[in-house]
């Protein structure tokens, strides 16, 4: 009898701490979280991390198929041109001319396929179709590169293969900002330098409500190819239909075989001079939280 009444006495004492000791545990917990979040402090993530998390956002939060490349700072792609940069993103291609990066390919369709924007509104093209020439805008002035490879309803038609939208920088993105660049290749073959030179300045009011911004990017470049080709094959059939190409050396044309020559090979050389000039300003005023004022300027 006095053991049983000292374990259930037993048994009925821990169940009363076991609240008192949870309590006390919560009351602990709450002066921690107290302390934290009097020495809590924002975090703000810049740089090439900030620019992949911006970049995924915007694939997140689109209806439909979306890759973007978001520039990690300003005059920071590496690239010659947004040619180059967009062959970047899975499922686009280029083609170059003479090394350099032209037209843009989206899904294996051809570059007369895809639609180019510049902040939503299309382009001019030189050429005959809906090509663009990717390389006459400067990789300096660009703020995000995004490839639409699905339609959806916000989106113009006429990119069969895709759309592509070129958002060059805005001054309230980026802040009071100036930087510049310079840099030249030296050509063994050509035995020549090509320089580039670029330059962007953005200002903005101490409310953050007004901005500016103008880039300008320069380039010269030298080029030299060479290059040997054939015009066509012929085949090796005389008048009559009989061959009369000799390969064994026997004196009698093979009979048993067609074969092919190319009726000329020619060498080819040429040089050729590229000059570019890149200028792209920008104003931009938000008047309220849900409005905004944007003038763009472009010239190549």
């Amino acid at each position: 009898m006095t053991t049983s009444f000292k374990q259930r006495l037993f048994l009925s004492a821990a169940a009363i701490s076991a609240p008192i000791a949870f309590a006390q545990a919560a009351q602990a917990q709450e002066a921690d979280d107290g302390d934290a979040s009097a020495i809590q402090e924002i975090i703000i993530v810049t740089g090439i991390r900030g620019s992949v998390a911006r970049s995924l956002d915007l694939k997140r939060n689109s209806a439909g198929f979306v890759d973007a490349i978001s520039s990690e700072s300003v005059g920071k792609l590496p690239d010659q041109n947004v040619a180059e940069a967009l062959q970047r993103i899975p499922g686009v291609t280029i083609t170059r001319s003479r090394g350099e990066g032209d037209f843009v390919n989206i899904r294996g369709l051809g570059s007369n396929f895809t639609r180019a924007t510049l902040n939503g509104r299309t382009i001019a093209s030189s050429e005959d179709d809906r090509t663009f020439n990717f390389d006459v805008l400067a990789a300096e002035s660009v703020g995000a590169l995004e490839v639409y490879k699905t339609p959806f309803a916000a989106l113009e038609e006429g990119g069969v293969g895709g759309t592509i939208n070129v958002r060059t920088a805005r001054p309230l993105d980026i802040g009071s900002t100036y930087a510049g660049s310079a840099r030249t290749t030296n050509d063994s073959l050509d035995g020549s330098a090509s320089p580039r030179l670029s330059g962007l300045a953005s200002w903005v009011d101490g409310a953050e409500t007004f901005g500016v911004m103008l880039s300008a990017a320069y380039s010269e470049r030298d080029l030299r190819e060479d290059a040997t080709g054939t015009l066509y094959f012929l085949g090796d059939s005389a008048v009559g239909g009989s061959p009369f190409y000799d390969t064994d050396g026997d004196g009698v044309g093979d009979s048993n075989e067609r074969l092919y020559f190319p009726l000329a090979n020619n060498e080819s050389l040429v040089l050729e001079g590229r000059e570019r000039l890149s200028v792209n300003g920008a104003a931009q005023w938000r008047l309220d939280a849900a409005t905004e004022l944007n003038i763009d300027f472009l010239y190549t």
